[in-house]
């Protein structure tokens, strides 16, 4: 990873969930909103995936 790439914050569990849960939910379509992403489907079943991994991380276990 690159200095650039580095997080520019030290975030803790709570706080990755939350901007997580934050970006799941702008993946759900809403009446008014503009903006159509081709892969919003996809974004929306990986950010589930991340935010299941962090409450249960028993479940990388069965990834790896």
């Amino acid at each position: 990873m690159t200095n650039s790439a580095m997080p520019k914050k030290n975030y803790d569990l709570t706080e990755i969930t939350r901007l997580l849960l934050e970006m799941r939910e702008n993946c759900i379509p809403k009446a008014g909103n503009a903006y159509e992403d081709p892969n919003r489907a996809e974004k929306y079943d990986a950010l589930n995936a991340a935010i299941d991994l962090i409450n249960n991380p028993s479940l990388l276990a069965q990834w790896i």
